[in-house]
């Protein structure tokens, strides 16, 4: 809350001017803008009594504090991104304009992950902004791939076989961003980076067990 200017004097009415330099022009429009600026007191002359007028004052209009915080989200990869949003500390005078915007490289088609979110907003003289990034969070998909695992069975022939997995998209197209991996013992999610990206196999007359583990970039297993 500003301060209101205060004067005694002896005869009269003070009546208050500004201006935005000691010696500038002084008018009696309260300033509204922040910076330094100028202030007199100004009696009016009478009948009895000539005008006078006070030295200037010096005073300041500090910028006001405003920190823009864009909001964390989130949403789960091939789905339409959300609306970006933000939240405001400190007062915004009514009328003025930031011009605050949101922008990421978020999509419904990024890669699962985090991505920041930019402010950006218009400068103000009378404004001191503090802009902090928010997270866009693309999360992983519940698996809707088809899998298909096949081995081998016939007579020996003395040629490696092993185990083929298929991996499709719901729409029946060759899915994307999925490595399957192969091991003689059972993989789980802890340890599936441990298999090999080639299958075992068997050349011998024989049974061998084949694990397979099928992992996706945008998809949880």
């Amino acid at each position: 809350t500003p301060n209101a200017p205060y004067a005694e004097a002896k005869f009269g009415t003070p009546e208050f001017e500004y201006a935005d330099s000691e010696d500038g022009t002084y008018t009696d429009k309260v300033p509204e803008t922040a910076g330094t600026w100028y202030m007199r007191a100004v009696v009016e002359g009478t009948d009895n009594y000539e005008s006078i007028t006070s030295d200037p004052v010096s005073f300041t209009i500090q910028k006001a504090k405003v920190i823009i915080t864009a909001d964390d989200i989130a949403s789960t990869y091939g789905e339409e991104t959300a609306e970006l949003t933000y939240q405001v500390s400190g007062n915004i005078k009514a009328g003025d304009d930031l011009g605050i915007t949101l922008s990421t490289e978020a999509s419904k088609t990024a890669k699962v992950g985090e991505y920041p979110i930019d402010v950006k907003y218009v400068s103000n003289a009378n404004y001191d902004v503090t802009a902090r990034k928010g997270t866009y969070f693309i999360t992983a998909a519940t698996s809707k791939l088809q899998i298909t695992a096949s081995g081998y069975t016939g007579a020996y022939d003395g040629t490696a076989h092993g185990i083929t997995v298929d991996v499709k998209d719901q729409d029946g197209s060759d899915a994307k961003g999925v490595t399957v991996y192969y091991s003689e013992t059972e993989l789980t999610d802890s340890n599936y980076g441990t298999g090999s990206t080639v299958s075992p196999t068997l050349t011998e007359a024989g049974t061998k067990t084949v694990y397979y583990y099928v992992a996706s970039e945008d998809a949880l297993p």
